[in-house]
């Protein structure tokens, strides 16, 4: 039975679905539907984690993933949206990082890329601290993500821009997200008890960028406005957001057996 998402922020009545059970303790940020002619990109700073693990105790293995996301409007019903594709960075091995993408829709992502190398080979380097990504719906048949590694001051290491154009469909692009997640590796197996965990993961300088100038989309729980119009967490206490900030916020998950 799939547990109750602990709701940070809801406007508008909408509806928290569709729920990934069985797929680890996890939380989302959405915003309210957008033009993305006003806002054709989003960005975050994303603070590595102080710990990662994502070798169980039962022997099974997950990823860890911190992300943006793009994806279409909410069908009549409410119940679901038309196609999203998540853009971020993964660890694999509780060591480096590495962009990554994955859409739901077409069952497309870096892991089934014809240059599956370029992602898993552009990993952080010692002196990476923070992550900046950027995500662009270029148009309905193709997105662009870029990834650049920063020191703790800010400084770039080194930054690559991966454009993704196999969708089978055209897409309609109306809202961002960002979400942390710990997913195994095997498909429906997950009792969140094997003592995986990421500690102290980071989002900042969360900003939908316009042509000129950005607007922040931090979760302001107060606020009665977007653009934020959606944040939860599923599998409370297992998934918390421990601090908001104006641009972004501090979450961990954690998988205590």
């Amino acid at each position: 039975m799939a547990d109750t998402p602990y709701i940070l922020k809801r406007l508008n009545g909408r509806k928290v679905a569709p729920i990934e059970d069985k797929a680890g303790a996890y939380y989302y940020v959405y915003t309210e539907n957008l033009s993305m002619s006003t806002y054709p990109s989003a960005s975050v700073v994303i603070e590595l984690p102080e710990r990662v693990n994502v070798y169980g105790t039962d022997g099974k293995k997950r990823n860890a993933y911190i992300s943006l996301g793009i994806r279409g409007s909410w069908k009549a019903s409410g119940n679901d949206y038309t196609g999203g594709i998540d853009l971020g960075i993964v660890c694999e091995d509780n060591s480096v990082w590495h962009p990554a993408y994955w859409d739901a829709t077409d069952k497309i992502g870096h892991g089934n890329d014809p240059n599956e190398s370029d992602y898993i080979g552009f990993t952080t380097t010692p002196e990476t601290k923070k992550v900046k990504v950027t995500v662009t719906p270029v148009n309905p048949t193709k997105v662009s993500m870029t990834v650049a590694y920063l020191t703790s001051s800010g400084s770039q290491i080194k930054a690559k821009t991966f454009n993704i154009t196999r969708f089978t469909t055209a897409r309609t692009w109306d809202q961002y997200y960002r979400f942390g997640s710990l997913v195994p590796c095997i498909t429906g197996q997950d009792n969140r008890q094997d003592s995986t965990y990421i500690v102290a993961g980071k989002f900042t300088q969360a900003r939908l960028n316009k042509s000129s100038g950005y607007t922040i989309w931090g979760i302001d729980p107060q606020s009665t406005s977007g653009p934020v119009e959606l944040a939860f967490t599923y599998g409370h206490p297992k998934c918390q957001v421990t601090t908001i900030n104006s641009d972004g916020e501090v979450f961990n998950i954690d998988h205590w057996a």
